[in-house]
């Protein structure tokens, strides 16, 4: 399954894969969580995971332009079927670049 990682540290997007789906231990491990929180800014459609911890731990912030807050340290984005499974993410490198913005 491929997936989109955001790291505003290093300032990058980039694409990740996983063989037969991200599981719960590699979610936590990627964005190096405790906990794990999932919201949608894209509908039901795409999924984001962040760290639930991420204000409380001061990690570095990005934002979506389409969600009205910023967002804090790193986040995977995939994809969702209809039956609310996962899937591999349907929106480009390229597409999330033109939507998340770095703070300076």
């Amino acid at each position: 399954m491929k997936g989109i990682l955001v790291d505003p540290v290093a300032k990058s997007i980039e694409y990740i894969v996983s063989e037969g789906g991200f599981t719960l231990a590699e979610l936590h491990e990627l964005i190096d969580a405790e906990a794990l929180d999932f919201f949608y800014p894209f509908g039901r459609t795409e999924t984001v995971v962040v760290d639930d911890g991420a204000i409380r731990k001061g990690l570095a912030p990005f934002e979506i332009e389409c969600y009205g807050a910023p967002i804090y340290g790193r986040a995977i984005i995939f994809g969702r079927d209809a039956g609310g499974g996962d899937r591999s993410t349907s929106l480009t490198v390229e597409e999330v670049h033109e939507l998340v913005s770095f703070p300076s």
